[in-house]
């Protein structure tokens, strides 16, 4: 598939489409973690070797009734960063 400028410009009226429907709160919700501090902890303490900070994805916003899918992220102190291909979703 080619995903050229003209391509993901294609989505803009879709996309403003979903965002006019959303309410103040839906939006504000769209900008943060779906898991506390401490739901995260245990997987960023594991002392494995083979287990890098940046491997586990965690879920960011998401608005299921309005079909609107969580982003996955992973940050650290070097910005956000996406795994290093050791885990499949």
């Amino acid at each position: 598939m080619k995903c050229d400028k003209q391509y993901r410009l294609s989505f803009t009226e879709q996309a403003m489409s979903i965002v006019k429907g959303l309410s103040l709160e839906e939006k504000v919700s769209l900008m943060g973690g779906n898991m506390s501090f401490e739901d995260m902890m245990p997987e960023s303490v594991k002392n494995d070797k083979e287990i890098h900070y940046n491997v586990i994805p965690y879920c960011a916003g998401g608005i299921k009734a309005s079909g609107i899918p969580p982003m996955l992220f992973v940050d650290g102190q070097h910005g956000v960063v996406c795994g290093s291909g050791q885990i499949s979703l």
